[in-house]
């Protein structure tokens, strides 16, 4: 779902979508559509922290290979008067009309999520220490990527953007200071 996952967030946000019938004229019409889906690997969607369009729950293996069970669950969801009882009390329900981050549940799960999908950058702040000149720390940052094993290299104007964004989350401290003549940044933690 990854290359299709910024078609998806601005389908969850979008007010309106465009219907274009087979040969017909295109038309906008209000969107109305909820996602849910149900996965088997993990970290099928980039879920970052600060997601505010995803949540994520991990369900019981328990029933796993319970046929019995599943066969009186689905008997139960196929009569029309369950799947009738079951909207109306959907429909019932009182819902917010906007949900905010605040609303959704920051679970273990959605925790995993966070690590799996967050840049390198940030694994490589968090386990920065030292001090180190901006020269220093980007030769570290690449040093650190090909240990890992990673491909995310960026060019070094757009890491040090990134990284003078996550300075302050990991305590790390940014100087100015004359080193050898040459007015120069270093980061030291």
């Amino acid at each position: 779902m990854m290359p299709f996952s910024e078609k998806l967030k601005a389908l969850i946000t979008s007010k309106d979508i465009s219907i274009e019938p087979k040969g017909g004229k295109i038309r906008n019409e209000q969107q109305l559509m909820h996602f849910m889906t149900t996965v088997n690997p993990d970290n099928t969607f980039k879920i970052t922290e600060g997601s505010r369009r995803f949540a994520y729950v991990e369900g019981s293996n328990e029933l796993i290979g319970n046929t019995e069970y599943f066969d009186e669950l689905f008997d139960f969801i196929y009569r029309k008067e369950n799947q009738r009882a079951f909207y109306q009390f959907l429909m019932a329900r009182k819902v917010k009309r906007v949900i905010t981050l605040k609303d959704i549940p920051i679970t273990e799960d959605m925790k995993t999520q966070f690590v799996l999908n967050r840049e390198p950058i940030e694994d490589y702040c968090e386990q920065f220490v030292g001090e180190k000149t901006a020269d220093k720390n980007y030769d570290d940052y690449k040093a650190f990527l090909l240990d890992s094993g990673l491909k995310y290299e960026v060019p070094k104007k757009l890491f040090e953007m990134r990284f003078g964004k996550l300075i302050q989350k990991f305590n790390i401290k940014k100087d100015r200071t004359f080193i050898e003549g040459v007015r120069s940044t270093v980061y030291s933690k």
